[in-house]
């Protein structure tokens, strides 16, 4: 007489009874919100533009002590023989630092990501890519000092 249950052709270990019945079902599932996860971690914070924090090479949400340390830093680079920065280059460190050393606009910066600004730096530049970064008429954002309300 043969046996009422006949033994499984796959092993103990790959039989269908040794993976969890959720889990067959939601395989689809769990490995889309696995993949989804991995994206949002390792490729979207490489997708955004550089921060004013990474112009100036200071942490994010960095004390405005750091912020006015790490310009004296870049300008002192700036002078001396060896510089070898663009214009371009100069125009956002400076614009980070003006923004990121105004209480209102840093607040603004840090919490809601708002820049209200960029106009300004567009134009500017534009105006000086060619010059010498000694030609910079400073502070950048002079114009928009006086809010009109």
């Amino acid at each position: 007489k043969p046996p009422d249950n006949p033994p499984s052709p796959l092993p103990p270990a790959l039989s269908p009874m040794a993976i969890p019945e959720e889990l067959r079902r939601y395989w689809l599932p769990i490995l889309l919100a696995a993949a989804g996860f991995l994206f949002q971690l390792l490729v979207l914070p490489k997708s955004f533009p550089p921060s004013h924090y990474d112009a100036l090479g200071i942490p994010t949400f960095a004390p405005v002590e750091k912020v006015v340390e790490a310009y004296e830093l870049l300008s002192r680079e700036w002078l001396a023989e060896t510089n070898d920065r663009s214009t371009v280059d100069i125009i956002k460190i400076r614009y980070a630092y003006e923004l990121l050393t105004n209480p209102v606009w840093k607040r603004d910066y840090d919490l809601f990501g708002l820049d209200h600004h960029t106009d300004i730096f567009e134009r500017v530049k534009e105006q000086y890519q060619k010059e010498h970064f000694l030609k910079i008429d400073l502070p950048l954002l002079k114009d928009s000092l006086i809010r009109k309300f």
